[in-house]
């Protein structure tokens, strides 16, 4: 009896460390994917880039900048180091669209998910000293697809934001994700060893079980960074924003028409029919540089897997 009874919590056992096994690796199998999905958004976004420039973009190329005309500049994909949407690559161009005499508003052409809110925060700030700085021009936002998080943080920086009815608009919150893996570990026998000096040294390592001192800590750092993104988007958009509206900075995202009823927005528009409305005719010159794809492309991978590292302790705006 004893042994059958032995035999069948051995067996049991058994089966526990296969499913815990089995979880792990489906674990790390959803990991790889993500890890994967960085390099092949990149990848797609990198390819539409291409396309729409040397393809789709033959309408902005004929802007002539010898006239009045509207300066613009593309804010597109990921909003960090090495990106298209690099806060080093896009104020100098901010700066030169300002610069040029002829121009007479500057737009911000949005198509971005969101990312860094350091390089947003610059951007955001740097648009505020140039609009200090050349007050007779007008800045405009216009968001495409996508205005959500760090791009709608930059966004409202903007003097107006015109948006499509379609547009996806707002995500006001901060993320921070990771995986926890020590049951998982503990349950096949893998002891997690780290040496640190400094006692948070390895904060949030997946490898060791959750500790709330830390998980209370983190928290409070990303409301921290929630409360400057609400206090940039309050004082950008003053009293159009609707801030009674309930959970509007809970991280929701909401249509081009429904950001426009709640002041995330001021109204439908486009890049064509703000030149109309502020010159009377359609002259959009883009200021934003031209990428180097070689050193794009380099530039790119090493962005994707330093992101790949640092996922789990660098907040973003996603």
């Amino acid at each position: 009896m004893s042994s059958d009874n032995k035999g069948t919590v051995e067996l049991d056992r058994e089966l526990v460390a296969k499913l815990l096994t089995h979880s792990h690796d489906e674990l790390t199998r959803l990991r790889r994917n993500r890890i994967f999905n960085y390099f092949l958004k990149g990848g797609l976004f990198i390819g539409f880039f291409v396309l729409a420039y040397f393809i789709g973009g033959s309408n902005y190329k004929q802007g002539d900048k010898n006239e009045p005309h509207i300066a613009f500049v593309e804010i597109y994909g990921p909003i960090m180091s090495g990106q298209l949407a690099d806060a080093d690559r896009l104020i100098p161009a901010l700066h030169n669209a300002f610069l040029n005499p002829l121009s007479k508003a500057v737009a911000l052409r949005i198509n971005s998910p969101g990312g860094s809110p350091v390089h947003a925060g610059r951007l955001y700030q740097e648009i505020n000293i140039l609009k200090e700085k050349y007050p007779e021009k007008k800045v405009f936002a216009v968001i495409e697809d996508l205005g959500a998080s760090a791009a709608y943080y930059i966004a409202s920086a903007a003097d107006e934001i015109y948006v499509d009815q379609a547009s996806m608009v707002g995500s006001i919150g901060v993320i921070t994700s990771s995986f926890g893996y020590s049951k998982v570990m503990e349950s096949v026998g893998i002891e997690r060893r780290v040496l640190t000096a400094g006692t948070n040294k390895a904060l949030l390592d997946p490898y060791l079980p959750s500790d709330a001192k830390v998980q209370t800590y983190w928290k409070g750092m990303l409301n921290e960074i929630h409360k400057q993104f609400i206090t940039a988007v309050t004082e950008g958009r003053g009293d159009r924003l609707n801030t009674e509206y309930p959970e509007l900075f809970s991280g929701l995202v909401w249509t081009g028409a429904k950001s426009v009823e709640i002041g995330l927005a001021d109204d439908l528009g486009s890049l064509q029919s703000v030149s109309r409305d502020t010159i009377g005719k359609v002259n959009i010159v883009n200021y934003t540089p031209s990428p180097d794809w070689l050193k794009k492309l380099a530039s790119q991978t090493t962005a994707q897997l330093t992101a790949i590292r640092y996922e789990a302790l660098t907040p973003t705006l996603f």
